[in-house]
């Protein structure tokens, strides 16, 4: 969530935001993605709702992973991989953005379809490096 709230420049990401699923005393994980959506596009100088590492801004790769390894405690074969798990998600996602961009009519919608791909842009041709961390 980190990773991909990020990318999408989502300020609104706060903590209760961020939702987990008890299915017993021993079993927990992460709740579906809710309430994602890119900030910048309404507030251009808009910044992550969140402090990782002492700074609160969009930060790029090599920051998310040090976040992953230092905060996360992820080694760093997972911590890349992970990385490369929401590249390739964000890729599928653009791929999708792309196609109704080529035919969105309305120019308002057009110019969000354009913010969101330009921020899921580095995301293409990552299958690769995911399966070499693997």
């Amino acid at each position: 969530m980190v990773v991909l709230n990020n990318r999408l420049q989502n300020g609104d990401a706060h903590l209760k935001n961020f939702g987990l699923l008890y299915e017993d005393i021993n079993s927990t994980r992460l709740a579906p993605v809710y309430d994602v959506v890119s900030t910048t596009f309404y507030i251009k100088n808009d910044i992550a709702a969140l402090t990782l590492l002492g700074s609160k801004k969009w930060w790029g790769k090599k920051f998310l992973l040090r976040f992953g390894v230092e905060t996360c405690e992820l080694s760093v074969k997972q911590a890349n991989h992970l990385y490369g798990e929401c590249e390739l998600a964000l890729s599928s996602v653009n791929e999708e953005v792309e196609a109704r961009l080529a035919i969105e009519p309305v120019q308002k919608k057009r110019l969000l379809l354009e913010h969101l791909s330009s921020l899921m842009d580095d995301a293409s041709g990552l299958k690769k490096i995911v399966n070499e961390t693997i």
